[in-house]
């Protein structure tokens, strides 16, 4: 079903885009987890971190879902990264929003948080995805 959702054919041969993302989200996730553990005895910033943990991991969930609806609906195939990618900026605004509505004010992790998390992807798409070494280093993972 994420193929369904990514590929407008139906069938994606091995490129490493396919574990780029899935990767870097892993990592941003155990990053900003480690960060909310870290924080657990101060709840205004541990409660923002952990919530915000789980964004990156929710792509793949989105995309397997966007594939089960291509499956009943082909003019669905493809559109997992235009559903997915504002699916995620806004989970990235949910706190920040849910700070503002409570308190007025947006507190610094819900602000610089999502702001590092959208600069992560950026960087997965436009410096890592591109560079030879990492074309290697997954073609390696694969072999």
């Amino acid at each position: 079903d994420v193929v369904r959702a990514l590929s407008r054919t139906g069938s994606r041969p091995f490129d490493s885009a396919g574990l780029v993302f899935p990767l870097g989200e892993l990592l941003a996730f155990g990053a900003v987890f480690t960060a909310g553990l870290l924080y657990r005895r101060r709840p205004q910033i541990h409660k923002r971190l952990m919530t915000l943990a789980m964004v990156p991991i929710l792509t793949e969930p989105i995309l397997h879902f966007v594939g089960q609806l291509a499956g009943h609906w082909p003019r669905l195939q493809g559109m997992g990264p235009a559903v997915s990618i504002p699916g995620s900026l806004l989970l990235l605004t949910v706190p920040a929003v849910f700070d503002l509505l409570s308190q007025r004010r947006v507190h610094p992790v819900s602000l610089w948080v999502p702001v590092l998390l959208f600069t992560w992807q950026l960087a997965l798409s436009f410096l890592i995805l591109p560079s030879d070494v990492w074309r290697r280093f997954a073609a390696w993972l694969v072999s």
